[in-house]
């Protein structure tokens, strides 16, 4: 009798999972209730299928069919896939999609990086499933294809949030789409990210880099800058250099703490990270009545267009980062 375990034939004689029994169901329901897929499907079957967990609570389904089988497969994919992932929903059916072109990229720090080119008459069928395809293949090769996730490293290995896998992803939009751009960004990436409020209703993006990547951020500042606050519509962009404070030494120690360790010259870094382009050409120090420290800071009077609209921001986020109150202001220049 003709059931939906005549479309999967596993190895060995195995028993199938129950998972991979509702992929064969479905397989046999397209058969006997698509009209479109009947008779190309008539012949055909799985070996196995398997369900990944994808970035952002996605989900993959990888379904392995026989090699000598594989261009009768290819013959139906788009609508094979469409009709699947019609049955699986909010889960992407995976299958391979036709390669143009490859890259082989080493980062500073080491790590190779597989950079894959798909052929563009197929993207509406597969831009919204790169992020699966490197997922995927990272589970069966163990190898990393080149995505947004490339973008951003996070300390320890964890898993970026929400907001910070969309900043990654612009940075890779950036990096493949804009040619003034495309070169710098090639080895460039990104710790963390966070958003914050300002004062007005207004938002910042904070994004931190890594201390060792941050000239390299800031010979492109300006540009960079200027095309993340198009994708962040209505949000000021601010990028920081990831730093850290070392404790003072215990008393009696003959440990020595570097300079640029100390939380005085970390906040004083991050204080330049923040204005940056900026340059920081005097400071003030107030004392209110009741106590209160003030510092107010005097930026260079060249850079003012590209940054008197952030003074707020830069305020803002300063206190956030560091606990200070600052205040921004333009030294006064002389007319003749």
């Amino acid at each position: 009798m003709y059931t939906a375990r005549k479309k999967i034939q596993k190895e060995k004689g195995l028993e199938p999972s129950e998972f991979e029994d509702s992929v064969a169901q479905a397989f046999f329901d397209l058969e006997n209730g698509n009209q479109e897929l009947k008779s190309e499907l008539k012949d055909l079957y799985i070996n196995n299928a398997v369900q990944m967990d994808i970035a952002g609570n996605r989900k993959a389904v990888v379904i392995h069919v026989p090699y000598r089988l594989r261009k009768a497969f290819k013959k139906i994919h788009v609508r094979l896939v469409r009709e699947l992932e019609k049955k699986f929903s909010g889960k992407d059916v995976v299958y391979p999609a036709e390669i143009v072109g490859k890259r082989i990229r080493y980062r500073l720090d080491g790590a190779k990086v597989i950079k894959i080119f798909l052929d563009p008459k197929e993207r509406n069928n597969t831009e919204y499933k790169l992020e699966t395809f490197s997922a995927v293949y990272r589970r069966l090769c163990g190898k990393d294809m080149y995505t947004a996730r490339k973008k951003i490293q996070k300390e320890k290995g964890l898993e970026p949030s929400e907001f910070e896998d969309s900043v990654a992803q612009a940075f890779f939009d950036l990096e493949n789409g804009n040619q003034e751009l495309k070169s710098e960004l090639k080895d460039l990436y990104i710790n963390n990210a966070v958003q914050m409020d300002i004062a007005g209703n207004r938002k910042a993006v904070v994004i931190h880099v890594p201390y060792r990547l941050r000239k390299a951020f800031k010979k492109i500042h300006v540009r960079l800058v200027r095309e993340l606050e198009k994708k962040f519509s209505g949000k000021d962009v601010v990028i920081v250099a990831t730093r850290r404070i070392v404790r003072p030494p215990k008393k009696g120690s003959a440990v020595q703490r570097p300079r640029t360790r100390t939380l005085t010259a970390v906040h004083d870094c991050i204080l330049e990270d923040v204005v940056y382009p900026a340059e920081i050409v005097g400071k003030r120090i107030r004392y209110r009545l009741d106590g209160a420290k003030v510092i107010k800071i005097f930026l260079d009077p060249k850079e003012r267009n590209n940054t008197e609209y952030k003074l707020e921001t830069f305020s803002a986020v300063y206190r956030r980062l560091c606990g200070k109150d600052v205040a921004f202001e333009y030294p006064m220049t002389e007319t003749a």
